[in-house]
């Protein structure tokens, strides 16, 4: 049975009620109760039908008296259409991508989903601390040298005294020396007094910032 397009029907009740259909031949259906509110649909026109009626897949003639609306696959007019412009499913999609699961960032990650892109250059950063030996020294060696002298910043910790202070020196790429000293005042009939002498500070506590520069 060939289907010829016979009637673009806007609304079902102008399908249901229209009185010069041909047996065998299509009509569109373009909308329910509002033009555009459901998808279109196609249904022929089978004059010999009786079979029951459920106002969707199978439309009872009413204009004609006799037979029945089919509703017809839209694959049956456009075979060249894949099943998910029927279905809508993403399960009936081909070739469908393979979708890894979800990947932690990884910042020292160089490749991949986990890589981190447009990272920041951040400058390298060490902590030290210690105390001072009996000549009022700490020294310090990097672990890995580095391209060019960093900056170094040093404080005393529980200061036993207001006149303690340190001096940085000796400062490379490799390393570098504190020296933690205290002012002691010269006694003048009675008086001390300021500036004194200097001595080193055994056992200073100190902490220190190293930060590439």
């Amino acid at each position: 049975m060939a289907l010829k397009n016979d009637l673009n029907a806007q609304y079902k009740s102008d399908l249901i009620n229209y009185n010069g259909a041909t047996d065998g031949q299509a009509y569109i259906l373009l909308g329910e109760t509002v033009l555009k509110d459901t998808p279109v649909r196609i249904y022929y026109y089978d004059a010999s039908s009786t079979a029951t009626a459920d106002g969707e897949n199978v439309v009872t003639a009413i204009g004609m008296g006799v037979g029945r609306f089919i509703k017809a696959p839209l694959q049956e007019f456009n075979p060249n259409l894949g099943a998910v412009a029927y279905s809508n499913d993403y399960n009936d999609l081909s070739n469908k991508p393979t979708i890894s699961g979800q990947v932690n960032a990884d910042w020292n990650s160089t490749s991949g989903a986990s890589e981190i892109l447009n990272k920041p250059t951040l400058k390298r950063q060490e902590t030290y601390s210690g105390t001072t030996n009996s000549s009022g020294v700490y020294t310090v060696t990097f672990g890995t040298s580095y391209s060019v002298v960093p900056n170094i910043q040093a404080s005393i910790i529980n200061q036993s005294s207001t006149d303690q202070f340190l001096r940085i020196s000796a400062i490379s790429t490799t390393g570098f020396t504190i020296n933690v000293f205290e002012r002691v005042p010269t006694t003048l009939l009675g008086i001390s007094l300021l500036p004194g002498s200097v001595a080193n500070v055994n056992g200073a506590e100190v902490n220190i910032l190293v930060t590439e520069v």
